[in-house]
């Protein structure tokens, strides 16, 4: 399972980097916008995060008026971005039935669909990103935290007319993000789901 950090942790650790002894009422508010800003971007760097892909999950059909997966569902996560639909469950075989589809405001409408198909699909598709988070935090994603904080320390400079500086920082914030794309793709490598989905998607999102 893909590790947390704690906006505490993230705070100490940005301002260690930065040099401050302690962050104003104002700087935390700014850090906190940083980080938020931060995990979106990174967010949308790859589908294939572990902690937002999900693979082959069963979804039920709505079929008023269109064939249409929704993007909720009860008890289930919230679907951010859908990346494929199949008939069966995917990547147990290689024959399986890949379905169609184009996405509006209402879901996943899938184009290929017959009356005898069942009445639910398996979804393959990345979870909604929460962006909310606060200093109580203590959820941050672990494999962001060096991109966050190396991002915000970009945003301290540019705020403080360090231009130069703010450029350096954004160059390693680019280079942490950089790794652990890279840590995707060596997974992938020795991941048969991600062999035929993550590696393809890391490269195309690039």
């Amino acid at each position: 399972m893909p590790s947390n950090a704690t906006f505490l942790e993230v705070k100490n650790a940005f301002q260690s980097i930065a040099g401050l002894e302690s962050l104003t009422a104002a700087d935390e508010f700014f850090l906190t916008s940083s980080l938020n800003r931060a995990v979106y971007r990174a967010y949308n760097e790859s589908d294939s995060w572990p902690r937002y892909l999900v693979v082959g999950e069963s979804r039920l059909i709505l079929t008023d008026p269109a064939a249409t997966v929704p993007y909720a569902e009860a008890a289930k996560e919230t679907i951010g971005e859908f990346l494929r639909i199949h008939r069966t469950q995917p990547f147990l075989r290689n024959s399986v039935v890949e379905f169609e589809f184009y996405v509006d405001s209402a879901g996943a409408h899938i184009l290929n669909l017959t009356t005898s198909d069942s009445t639910s699909v398996f979804v393959t598709y990345k979870k909604e990103l929460q962006t909310n988070f606060t200093p109580d935090s203590t959820d941050i994603p672990g494999e962001f935290v060096d991109y966050i904080i190396y991002t915000a320390l970009s945003d301290f400079y540019t705020g403080d007319g360090q231009t130069d500086k703010a450029a350096m920082a954004a160059a390693q914030a680019k280079i942490m993000l950089d790794i652990e794309l890279l840590r995707l793709d060596k997974k992938a490598n020795n991941n048969t789901i991600n062999k035929k989905f993550s590696t393809y998607v890391n490269r195309q999102s690039r």
